[in-house]
């Protein structure tokens, strides 16, 4: 039960079990929500059969038309947790495809949650189940979005990175996995490396708020993220470029040190 409940907290009990069932409570108002949005996790609950244990963790999670994507600061280090999944619902019933995660990359699990509204947000309900024990993960969330929608609004998928350096000399990264979402005037960022020596992953993370100050330029503030001295709290400008419908370039300058681009594809 010990190594279930690790593995669990390992993967920020958020969705990371292929074999997660739904939860059901009595007496509990499960009136259909719409999923789209931006929510700040304000409780989390952990039943071992037992006894329930607080767990004590900021987590954001948005919900776009089609994916979904939260993150965490990790408890150790200055490096975060996520996930990222398309999902279904039906009724008050939340399928999670995820896709890619902080801990494996590389995945193909379902998580299945019970949702039930609550005046400010909603709360899910996960069973993850093994050949010995049951545990039962209850999250409380906060809806937080109320920006209008905007041309960067879903989910994206770096497809190159490139900083070019006071000089203009210019270095270009193509293998670099980079995943960003949008919604309702907030974001999450995130991307995996791993250890050559242990092949543990670790992510470099950051989730916060945005908003358009014009066509071309957008505003990000950090609430949360590994770059924490150099970003959190600080708003950033970012020059952003629409290339067609699904593509995007974002540009963020260093003055003298020079500048970083990014270029994205949208997920459909």
């Amino acid at each position: 039960m010990k190594n279930f409940i690790f593995l669990l907290a390992t993967c920020s009990f958020a969705a990371c079990q292929s074999n997660s069932t739904t939860s059901n409570e009595s007496g509990t108002d499960s009136t259909n929500i719409e999923m789209k949005g931006a929510y700040s996790m304000t409780k989390q609950i952990g039943n071992d059969g037992t006894k329930d244990t607080l767990l004590k963790k900021e987590q954001l999670k948005i919900y776009s038309d089609h994916y979904m994507m939260w993150a965490s600061p990790r408890a150790t280090d200055s490096f975060g947790e996520y996930g990222i999944a398309t999902y279904s619902q039906h009724g008050d019933n939340v399928k999670e495809y995820i896709f890619y995660t902080s801990t494996a990359g590389e995945v193909k699990d379902t998580a299945q949650l019970q949702i039930t509204k609550l005046p400010n947000g909603y709360k899910q309900v996960i069973r993850y189940q093994d050949s010995t024990s049951t545990f039962i993960l209850t999250e409380e969330y906060d809806k937080v979005g109320k920006e209008p929608t905007t041309k960067l609004d879903g989910a994206w998928r770096l497809t190159k990175d490139i900083f070019i350096d006071g000089k203009n000399d210019t270095i270009t990264n193509h293998k670099k996995t980079q995943f960003k979402v949008y919604q309702s005037g907030y974001f999450i960022w995130a991307n995996p490396n791993k250890d050559p020596a242990s092949s543990n992953f670790y992510s470099a993370y950051g989730y916060g708020t945005y908003k358009m100050l014009n066509d071309t330029t957008s505003q990000e503030t950090n609430i949360n993220s590994t770059f924490y001295s150099q970003l959190v709290g600080k708003p950033v400008e970012i020059n952003v470029q629409f290339m067609g419908p699904d593509t995007y370039k974002q540009t963020i300058s260093s003055g003298a040190e020079g500048r970083s681009v990014e270029v994205y594809e949208k997920l459909k």
